[in-house]
């Protein structure tokens, strides 16, 4: 008979039970590998096709409402005061209408001065006629009598010399009464200038005078908006200036409204610092007497149309580089995998795809922001649904 110590009754007792555990373990092991697996959850997400849309290429552009002509008033007088502003910023004014009046004392003067100049140099032609007649009777008397030698040769010289000196005083007056006319409409249209006048009809939008100012010939006093219309500058990229014309029509946008529009006038020359050029645009409807120059707006301009593969922009995600662009696609297994594409022109809500997509992929629209490659998903077809149009 054997007989073990009481260490070997130790060992033997863990070894038997080492080797039940391991046969548990097994057991355990075949029961998993029958076990069938249990599934995942999928994710359910919204899913469209890529289609094929007719795509307007726009561009939207943003500038300020300005007066289409603008009028400066200038002072027409040289160092003269003002008296009496009667016009201010806001008014709408006539042609003709006084806005303003200068001191006028000394321009009455001048005119009083000047008219008593004419009635002096007409006083001085009357004379001087009336000895040219005279002279030219006695020259005529001595011309008869010197045939028969009743007078001398130097006394028939001299009645003609007495007539040639009497008509050169005569003319000379003549051109006295000529120049003193013409001073004495000039004063008489500087005392007019004394009332400063809108050459044209329109909307005040700058005064730069004040009663009591000392002014020069050429100072401005007034700007006016011609009519008081406006039209919208935009400031558009050089790139798209080629493919706008003048009548093509736009949309302008407003603070508190929408407005249709015509292009105008298109910039022949383009900014060399900012590489952008001017478009005016008018406005066809709508009325813009709540307007005022330099409030900003937008305009959008249709440029072209196209058909062109697009995805609805929910579609669309974005690397974190900034810079490329993918879409899940979900393949016959039901699992999604990214696709980089890339992207047009933008109509509204749909993004032209110019590669990376096909007409039969299953693009995941609604839920792609948890998504990682690979992962099951349960696609539903997305409504379909119309779109407005906004800029590119």
């Amino acid at each position: 008979m054997i007989s073990y110590g009481k260490c070997g009754r130790h060992a033997w007792w863990a070894m038997a039970l080492v080797m039940a555990l391991v046969m548990a373990l097994g057991a355990q092991e075949k029961v998993w590998a029958e076990e069938p697996p249990v599934p995942l959850s999928a994710q359910r997400v919204e899913t469209q096709y890529a289609q094929a849309r007719t795509m307007a290429r726009r561009v939207t552009a943003s500038g300020r409402w300005v007066a289409r002509e603008e009028v400066t008033v200038m002072a027409p007088l040289d160092s003269v005061r003002v008296r009496e502003v009667l016009a201010d910023v806001g008014m709408r004014v006539q042609q003709g209408q006084v806005l303003a009046r200068l001191e006028r004392n000394a321009l009455s003067a001048q005119l009083e001065q000047s008219q008593q100049g004419i009635q002096r140099s007409r006083a001085e032609q009357v004379h001087a006629q009336s000895h040219m007649k005279e002279t030219a009777s006695a020259l005529e008397r001595a011309r008869r009598l010197q045939p028969d030698g009743a007078i001398s040769t130097q006394e028939l010289e001299a009645a003609t010399a007495a007539y040639a000196s009497a008509q050169a005083e005569y003319e000379q007056a003549q051109a006295t009464v000529k120049q003193m006319c013409a001073q004495t409409e000039a004063a008489r249209i500087q005392l007019a200038h004394a009332e400063v006048r809108a050459p044209v009809a329109g909307l005040i939008i700058q005064r730069q005078v004040q009663t009591g100012a000392l002014v020069n010939a050429q100072t401005p006093l007034f700007t006016l908006v011609r009519d008081g219309d406006l039209e919208f500058s935009a400031q558009v990229p050089a790139s798209v200036l080629p493919d706008i014309s003048v009548g093509m029509p736009a949309q302008l946008s407003l603070p508190s409204c929408h407005l249709p529009g015509q292009i105008r006038q298109v910039a022949a020359v383009v900014d060399s610092d900012t590489g952008y050029g001017e478009v005016r645009i008018t406005a066809t409807d709508g009325a813009l007497s709540r307007l005022r120059a330099g409030t900003a707006g937008s305009v959008q301009l249709s440029l072209d149309e196209r058909q062109a593969l697009a995805l609805d922009a929910r579609a669309l995600r974005y690397g974190n580089d900034g810079r490329s662009t993918y879409v899940f696609v979900v393949g016959a297994d039901q699992r999604v995998k990214r696709v980089d594409v890339s992207t047009g022109g933008r109509d509204g809500e749909w993004v032209e795809i110019s590669h990376g997509v096909t007409p039969q992929d299953t693009v995941v629209l609604a839920g792609a922001a948890l998504l990682s490659e690979g992962e099951r998903v349960e696609g539903v077809p997305a409504a379909t649904h119309t779109t407005t149009s906004v800029q590119p």
